[in-house]
């Protein structure tokens, strides 16, 4: 048997530098979907949540070679789990992955936890979700990213897929005239009264902590949803305003009441993920002027307004059909209507899942 060596990774260490390294020696540039300094501050406990958790990332050696990464967290708010975060494999090897998970088991059972769930990476705002479809593809900005075999050495392992998402991929928007059932939708919007606008650079500190109270009743429903203050929640959004085309983000009120809203972002790849060096950042002023493709990357509606949602999605199919663009409507809950926004223009999926194990 493989003999490994595990090693808990402290701050500003030959550890950290290997952990972050990790993902590197798997994926080609391209494919590289995290940000590291965000990583560091969680292994510091400095990131904006770190006081709601407790949070370890451990590495496992084959000799002098890092083989396997991964972090565990555990939050305050429920004591009987574990989140399992930021797994990386340098090999499809059963035997070496074993090995780490019964290290990582007796980890999180000396804390108490009962259950482990993932991918979760710390947190519910941070990142979650595990790719199981469109391995050929390039992920698109925020899509998350992984080797075909990550999730058959999981469920190896006894964890069960216990929630499913989808990304729904949709052909050119090109100008053949406003989607029928969209604008029939945000014509009875705008019959009773509700206005719509586009965001503005300037108004944006104003908007942000409407956009909070929305986000926060309507997420709270969601799977590994946890509460967090306006702080945290503007500090761990704090450069979005860098990335975002304000023209496409479209909010509805009743009244002065925000009510609804969509952010949908230029698809950047992962230009955005680390340090904006002046080449990258010009690369992004690109983009972001115009984008070959664009993700909805939020969608949320005042549950006393159904239908809103479609009214919105008129406004983002009109942008979007301005630029003979693609669009992405991404990461959704299966059991979620947006699912089922415009079939007919659909082209393709991505699925991704959250696991679930009973720690013994």
């Amino acid at each position: 048997m493989t003999t490994l060596t595990f090693r808990r990774v402290e701050s500003a260490t030959l550890d950290e530098m290997a952990f972050l390294s990790l993902p590197h020696a798997i994926y080609p540039p391209e494919y590289w979907t995290e940000d590291a300094s965000e990583i560091q501050t969680l292994i510091a406990g400095t990131h904006p949540i770190s006081s709601r958790h407790e949070f370890e990332a451990w590495v496992a050696y084959k000799g002098d070679e890092i083989v396997l990464r991964a972090a565990l967290t555990w939050p305050h708010a429920d004591d009987t789990c574990v989140y399992l975060g930021y797994f990386e494999s340098l090999y499809n090897d059963f035997e070496l992955f074993q090995a780490f998970m019964n290290h990582l088991d007796q980890v999180a059972k000396s804390r108490g936890a009962q259950r482990m769930i993932g991918p979760v990476q710390a947190s519910f705002w941070v990142s979650y979700r595990m790719l199981l479809s469109g391995y050929e593809d390039t992920p698109f900005t925020g899509e998350p990213y992984n080797p075909p075999y990550y999730p058959v050495l999981w469920e190896a392992v006894g964890f069960e897929l216990t929630e499913r998402y989808l990304s729904n991929f949709f052909k050119r928007i090109e100008a053949v005239g406003p989607h029928q059932r969209l604008s029939k939708r945000y014509q009875q919007f705008l019959d009773k009264g509700l206005t719509f606008k586009d965001a503005k650079a300037k108004e944006w500190e104003a908007i942000l902590p409407q956009v909070y109270q929305l986000l926060s009743e309507l997420y709270k429903g969601f799977p590994l949803f946890e509460a967090i203050t306006y702080v945290e929640f503007k500090q761990i959004f704090k450069d979005y305003q860098q990335i975002l085309d304000f023209t496409m983000v479209k909010l509805a009120y009743d009244q002065a009441r925000l009510v609804g809203f969509v952010i949908t972002v230029p698809d950047y790849g992962n230009l955005v993920y680390g340090s904006l060096n002046p080449l990258t950042l010009l690369r992004i002023l690109r983009i972001r002027h115009k984008a070959e493709r664009y993700t909805v990357m939020y969608l949320g509606v005042d549950e006393d307004y159904l239908g809103l949602g479609s009214a919105l999605t008129h406004l983002i199919y009109q942008a979007i059909e301005k630029r003979s663009a693609y669009a992405v409507a991404g990461m959704i809950h299966h059991t979620k209507v947006t699912k089922n926004y415009l079939p007919d223009m659909q082209t393709k999926q991505h699925h991704y899942g959250i696991f679930e194990r009973t720690l013994q």
